[in-house]
């Protein structure tokens, strides 16, 4: 929740980019591998005035205490344009109003910017940008900004990746109360990463975070019951707190929940209720087979007591697998056509044989509907020739449109079969500038720091009057888009 300075509050978020397609290899010796890695500056906008403000639903008084250079009201003005509460959805007047703060030194607003910027919202993506303003924020003591520049420190994005200093900021925000920081300091112990490995220690701060209702933590816990890491095992805690995870949704916890129902670990042995949580847990995974990994890197499988897979689990996925196809076959059936196709690429569920002729046609037709994440998935196959013809032609144009939509797997494609002049003319602006676009989403298997050494190989190639045509290119798409949910 973020909260108005002397108001109400308003709810918070931060749509995120769904990139869980595939990706090309980028080779620095300048070609493309023939496969796949399956994943998983200050706005300009005018000061509007008092009219339209009313108009707009606007408080003449909050605009004009604004206007005349009262940090809170700024914040408070850039929140409802964030939020869309009586104005429409402006993230880059929302950027104006809250830089205008920040820079008077309001703690609230120098986070509240540096998640524009961490997350491209109204403002470019620019890493550097967000650590700069999370650190002004939590040198005064702002949680939240705290918790987000450990995360970067974490990461090493905007920043050198330093664990040391992550457990810093994370530790700084977890004594104030953030669940999230303490989680996130929970994997540092784990891991041993930037603190000396405390397993013991781990789960004291996990178990913090999962009483608040950290979904993540809840079920990380949970693991660490049924395992015994850091301290005595006990299936029934585990069972415990899966369920909370589980209630909350969170598929991992649903999955595991269901598998002490199947063995009759810390609750009593019942079939009918395994096959139910496996059921809630499966429905919600891009992938049928895969588990969703809310607490990667946290704890592994214990390998005294692997899981294995229940004859009635894999029940459950046929039956979901046949409805998904049944829903896929009828009008309006474009998002489960690609899950479809999907399901044949990776061969789950259906024989456990990969059936690319099968898996492109279901694409195709998700394709040809305006799925991005299909259009991406049947590029890939046209440059592996798998269930297609070999052809980069088409695989370019099909990342084409998925990058216009904004899906940063496509954009990344779309850059490197540019720089390899594989498919289109060899183009380093284009390069530059489709390399540049992906950084600001997550593609699946590179790092931000090596999207951002490929994209500075492709600057190399330009001269300095072509590298600020593209970059201005970069900027004014950025700011057309900056509003807009980018696409699957």
């Amino acid at each position: 929740m973020n909260r108005l300075k002397g108001g109400e509050v308003i709810s918070k978020g931060a749509p995120m980019l769904s990139t869980r397609v595939s990706v090309l290899t980028f080779n620095l010796r300048l070609c493309v591998t023939l496969g796949m890695l399956l994943c998983v500056a200050g706005a300009g906008a005018q000061t509007p005035d008092t009219t339209s403000a009313q108009v707009n639903g606007i408080d003449p008084a909050l605009l004009a205490k604004a206007q005349a250079g009262d940090a809170i009201a700024q914040y408070n003005l850039g929140l409802l344009y964030h939020e869309g509460q009586g104005v429409p959805k402006d993230y880059a007047e929302a950027a104006t109003w809250w830089r205008k703060a920040a820079d008077q030194g309001d703690a609230t607003a120098q986070w509240s910017l540096g998640t524009l910027y961490n997350f491209g919202q109204g403002v470019p993506r620019d890493y550097r940008q967000a650590a700069f303003w999370y650190l002004q924020a939590a040198d005064q003591g702002n949680a939240e900004a705290q918790v987000y520049l450990g995360q970067l420190y974490d990461l090493g994005q905007g920043v050198q990746q330093d664990y040391t200093q992550a457990a810093v900021w994370y530790r700084k925000s977890a004594d104030q109360g953030n669940a999230n920081a303490q989680f996130a300091l929970a994997k540092l112990y784990f891991n041993g990463d930037g603190l000396p490995k405390d397993e013991a220690i781990a789960v004291v701060w996990t178990r913090k975070a999962a009483e608040q209702g950290l979904a993540s933590a809840q079920v990380a816990l949970g693991l660490s019951y049924e395992a015994g890491r850091g301290l005595p095992q006990d299936y029934a805690e585990a069972a415990f707190w899966y369920r909370k995870a589980a209630a909350q949704g969170n598929a991992t916890a649903q999955h595991c929940l269901g598998l002490l129902y199947y063995k009759g670990k810390g609750v009593h042995k019942d079939r009918a209720q395994a096959a139910e949580w496996e059921r809630k847990s499966t429905e919600q995974r891009d992938s049928t087979a895969e588990l969703p990994q809310a607490v990667a890197g946290f704890l592994p499988p214990n390998p005294q007591e692997p899981y294995g897979e229940p004859p009635v689990f894999s029940q459950v996925r046929a039956d979901l697998i046949a409805d998904l196809i049944n829903k896929a076959s009828q009008s309006g059936g474009e998002l489960y056509q690609e899950r479809v196709g999907d399901l044949y690429e990776k061969g789950e569920g259906l024989g456990g044989n990969p059936d690319y002729g099968l898996a492109a046609a279901w694409y195709h037709r998700a394709a040809v509907n305006g799925v991005a994440g299909a259009q991406n998935s049947l590029g890939v196959l046209y440059v592996r020739g798998a269930g297609v013809p070999l052809d980069y032609g088409q695989a370019a144009a099909l990342f084409q449109q998925a990058a216009d939509k904004g899906l940063a797997n496509a954009q990344y494609n779309l850059a490197v079969l540019y720089y390899s002049a594989e498919g289109v003319p060899q183009n380093f602006s284009e390069a530059y500038f489709w390399f540049d676009l992906a950084m600001s989403g997550n593609v699946d298997g590179v790092k931000p720091a090596a999207l951002a050494k490929y994209r500075d190989l492709a600057a190399s190639h330009l001269t300095k009057t072509v590298l600020l045509q593209t970059q201005e290119r970069a900027r004014k798409w950025f700011e057309d888009h900056a509003t807009k949910t980018p696409s699957r």
